[in-house]
């Protein structure tokens, strides 16, 4: 199965080795079946790419500031872990076979539920290590993307009120775990 060719990518660092055995490796799990196997192998990697192996946590998208139109200013920083997302994206990743992610996913969420009053107090958005983000910042002094200004570090969304930030993990947990384990995770802390 030579589809790719180089490093599989995955935020936890490159330590991978480069070549057509690794990509056997990071696929070697999933369970790609249809015509489209390529283009499904290919899109599978790519949400494999933005788990961070040592947290559990799963990226957003592996970028920040890239306009919603050229020279616009709606250029947001996704570099984080939305809950809404990332649960998304382990369910995704279920769905062919590969239950690592969601492991690691649901053990990341049980500590960021550790340092929360209670699961309505849950933010849309954590740091990969399961920290609040800062204050977002722009820095005037890059041009930005094609000239699409500004350049932001940090996404002010982390202080909306969003009320279904639980529904998208509660809904796709029983994928893996099952309702009951699920629920545990979510209400284990009050």
């Amino acid at each position: 199965m030579a589809l790719l060719t180089g490093p599989c990518l995955h935020v936890g660092g490159w330590e991978c080795v480069c070549g057509d055995a690794r990509i056997d490796c990071c696929g070697a799990s999933l369970r790609v079946t249809g015509t489209s196997d390529p283009m499904v192998l290919r899109s599978a990697l790519t949400l494999k790419g933005l788990v961070h192996v040592p947290s559990g946590s799963i990226m957003a998208a592996a970028t920040t500031s890239l306009p919603e139109e050229l020279g616009g200013v709606r250029n947001w920083d996704y570099r984080y872990c939305w809950l809404r997302d990332a649960a998304m994206t382990a369910a995704a990743l279920v769905s062919l076979g590969s239950f690592d992610e969601a492991e690691g996913f649901l053990a990341w969420l049980h500590g960021v539920l550790a340092t929360v009053q209670g699961p309505e107090r849950l933010h849309p958005l954590y740091t990969l290590h399961g920290t609040q983000l800062g204050a977002e910042a722009v820095i005037d002094t890059l041009p930005g993307y094609a000239g699409s200004r500004p350049v932001r570090v940090g996404n002010l969304a982390n202080q909306q009120v969003q009320l279904d930030v639980l529904a998208e993990p509660q809904g796709n947990g029983h994928h893996r775990f099952g309702t009951v384990a699920l629920i545990t995770v979510v209400h284990g802390h009050r």
